[in-house]
């Protein structure tokens, strides 16, 4: 099977997707009615926090990034798998909290994102 692993890291937040021999029969990161979230935020104000910091899911499962602080966010892919086009997966700015994103990850791999 093939599981997606989206997490952030210290300044570099990823979304890193690897195949793996198994799939977890219970998916992390379930809540808010939307299946698999990511909470976007900052805190202080400057400094981007992404919630939780891993989350496993199928490849070609989709990822809701949610609007935690009301404040300008967007999702900039920096790095995705070959075969992959970053700019169908970038997310242009929202700014009302608790508005969401979704993006769905095709490929298993490593997807590097941001947001300004």
């Amino acid at each position: 099977g093939q599981e997606v692993l989206p997490h952030d890291e210290k300044r570099v937040p990823t979304i890193d997707m690897t195949q793996l021999d198994e799939i977890e029969n219970s998916p992390d990161s379930v809540g808010q009615g939307y299946g698999h979230t990511v909470d976007v935020g900052s805190d202080p104000a400057g400094k981007m926090t992404f919630d939780p910091a891993t989350v496993k899911i199928n490849a070609n499962e989709t990822v809701t990034f949610i609007n935690e602080d009301g404040l300008q966010h967007d999702i900039r892919f920096t790095g995705v798998p070959a075969g992959v086009d970053a700019n169908d997966l970038n997310q242009d700015a929202w700014d009302t909290q608790f508005d969401t994103v979704e993006v769905t990850f095709p490929e298993p791999g490593t997807y590097h994102y941001m947001s300004d």
